[in-house]
Parts: structure tokens; sequence; C-alpha cells
């Protein structure tokens, strides 16, 4: 699975180019484990290759065991952005932290990393700025219309403003099936 060319493609050929047009590139990242710890490394290094201006995270809690990976995110470029309950803490431990309501706003993309996608559509993305795109992790069942690079990217074609990304499990797979059934027009009658 090579996670940077997924991203790398998907960012500027589909969310970038086709769906966005505006000044500003900016992208929150919400999470800081399995998936967005690499994905917010993965877009700061490469976000002037990627067009994008500002890469923003936000981690919920200030655990002094995880300073380190705040640290390495925030010298790959990425900002790091918290509630103000938690914002003194971060900043006890020598942070600079941005505010996430206004991180919010400001942000174009926000990507939810977290198992609590659909939670926070409810709550908190349904009621921002409806041009923004909305991306959620693949076990976010119901979030938005599935989506897989290089087997479904039609789906980024019509008017949704959130998509749910298939896990690297489920594209490794899709691939397999593309390559082997799909693009030689044969009949897949059973998967083991």
């Amino acid at each position: 699975f090579d996670g940077g060319k997924l991203i790398n493609e998907f960012i500027i050929h589909e969310v970038w180019y086709s769906y966005l047009n505006i000044v500003m590139k900016n992208i929150l990242v919400v999470g800081t484990g399995t998936i967005g710890e690499p994905l917010i490394g993965l877009l700061a290094q490469h976000k002037e290759k990627l067009g994008i201006d500002n890469i923003s995270f936000f981690k919920r809690t200030p655990l002094s065991d995880e300073k380190g990976k705040v640290e390495a995110l925030i010298r790959k470029g990425a900002k790091l952005v918290a509630t103000s309950e938690a914002k003194n803490d971060f900043e006890s431990m020598g942070f600079k932290v941005e505010d996430l309501e206004k991180s919010y706003e400001e942000n174009q993309v926000i990507i939810d990393c977290t198992p609590s996608g659909n939670k926070n559509w409810d709550e908190i993305y349904a009621n921002l700025d409806k041009d923004k795109r909305f991306l959620a992790q693949g076990s976010e069942h119901g979030f938005g219309p599935f989506f897989a690079w290089g087997i479904n990217n039609n789906v980024l074609a019509n008017d949704k403003n959130k998509y749910l990304i298939a896990s690297c499990n489920t594209h490794n797979i899709a691939s397999i099936l593309k390559t082997f059934v799909l693009d030689k027009d044969k009949n897949l009658n059973e998967g083991r």
C-alpha cells in the first residue's frame, strides 16, 4: 500500500483541481491515531507539491507520552489545534495551539480519521459551510458515497460534499479484483 501516492493523487487530481475552486487550500485532519498521524505527516511534508497552503491537526487529549508525536508533526509543518478546554494543557507542554472552532471555519477540507466521523458529522460538520469537503475513514459506514481510488473515481463527479474513503484493506482487495476480474471482462462467482 503506497499511502503517499494514494493521498497525493486523490487530493491533487480529484479534490483540489476538480472540486475546490478556491484561493486558499487548507486541510484539517481530525485524529492522530493509526490513520491520522501518517496522513498528517504526508500532507505536511508534501504540502507545497500538493498545492496545499496549511495543514492543521486536531488532537483531543494532551498526553505527555504523545508529546514526541505532536512535536514531529509540527516539525513537518502541521499546525496543532485544540478545544479551548485542552488549549492550556497543550500550551503548558510547550506547544503553540490554534483554536478548533476557528480551524473548522478556515479549512476547506476536513478529513476525519477517528471512529467518530458519523457522530462528528451530526454534531459539527453538518453545521459548517456546505462548500467544504468532508472525508471519513473506512469504518464510518453511511458517512457518504464510498470511494476507492482507481476503482470508482466517477463517484467524485456527483454533487456530494462528503465521502467515505475505503480502508487500506478494501483498496488492496478492490485493486486485485479490478486487475484480475473486471479489467479482463471476467465474472467472479465466488471469493474466499
